[in-house]
């Protein structure tokens, strides 16, 4: 018997432009990676200054992921991602008109840090919400990690191995993630709205930052694990490659592309696979709209009200990397 056209399943999940979007901003976050290495072998840029360029993003992420949530409740979530992936696709083809240039170079990844702020903390709404309308709401969090963890990973083994045997070593890593994040942009088109967002209310930030900022579990949670969490995985692959690169003479791009590949994608297998054995889902707390490259906001959304067993199973994952299982 065939299903009737009200319970037909659609041939395109309704989640996944909201998870191709995800992808997209994780690809470009963490394209840089496997290029800082062209930039210092080949291109014989400072390590102090490639290091610069590398965090230049950070100044802009941090206000995306505070205010990307605000703003999605007030202009709605597909609006907003939309909008983070043009910014995303032009921060990379800003880079590739002048590959030599750091001052492109870092505005293209200042750029980078706001689309990838704005469009990690409201494209996971979203895509959490399409999920839920499905009647899949546990599924949200699980997808919206593997789709960011695919786009971190998959953009620095991406880029690393364009910079290792193509040309233009610089720019072809960049042209791509352009054209993905516009095929994404294209994907979203038609993608279901969850919110209407309140086009008549002033968006009051002030309160809106004093409230988050002032959050215990802001001030306790992810204040002291983030430098932590944050600097595990930046030694692992921004850090150490550059110590050991010459024992792979000629292949940077590649190893800095392939460590960073192997670190993130461990964060993203152990986020969806989430076991600690030390609570309930009853008791876990209510959900925490931060994020961060290596989870310290995704860990804190998990930070129960009670019980000292598990605070310490959270800080010991937390303090000891996202290469711990």
């Amino acid at each position: 018997m065939e299903a009737s056209p009200a319970t037909a399943t659609p041939a395109v999940p309704r989640w996944l432009p909201a998870g191709a979007a995800l992808a997209a901003a994780g690809w470009g976050a963490n394209q840089f990676t496997p290029l800082a290495a062209v930039h210092r072998t080949q291109e014989q840029w400072h390590p102090v200054l490639v290091a610069v360029l590398f965090t230049a993003y950070l100044p802009g992420l941090l206000p995306g992921l505070l205010l990307g949530g605000p703003a999605a409740d007030r202009f709605g979530r597909r609006r907003v991602v939309r909008a983070a992936l043009l910014l995303s696709a032009a921060a990379s083809a800003l880079p590739t008109a002048a590959a030599s240039s750091p001052a492109a170079v870092c505005a293209g990844r200042l750029a980078t840090g706001v689309a990838a702020g704005f469009a990690l903390s409201a494209g996971t709404r979203w895509l959490r919400e399409l999920c839920a309308a499905a009647g899949r709401s546990g599924a949200g969090e699980r997808r919206a990690a593997c789709a960011t963890g695919a786009g971190l990973a998959g953009g620095a083994l991406a880029a690393g191995m364009l910079a290792e045997w193509l040309p233009a070593p610089t720019v072809l890593p960049c042209l791509v993630h352009a054209a993905l994040a516009l095929l994404a942009l294209a994907a979203t088109a038609c993608a279901p709205e969850t919110t209407g967002g309140t086009a008549g209310a002033p968006l009051r930030l002030g309160g809106w930052c004093r409230r988050t900022v002032g959050h215990p579990r802001f001030v306790w949670v992810v204040l002291p694990a983030s430098p932590a969490v944050f600097g595990a995985a930046t030694v692992a692959y921004v850090v150490l490659p550059p110590l050991v690169a010459d024992e792979v003479p000629g292949y940077a791009p590649l190893f800095s592309g392939v460590v960073a590949a192997l670190t993130l994608s461990r964060w993203a297998s152990s986020r969806s696979r989430w076991r600690c054995g030390c609570t309930t889902p009853a008791r876990r707390g209510p959900r925490w709209p931060a994020w961060s490259p290596s989870s310290a906001g995704c860990w804190s959304a998990r930070w129960p009200r009670t019980g000292s067993r598990w605070r310490w199973c959270w800080w010991r994952r937390c303090c000891w990397g996202p290469g711990t299982g």
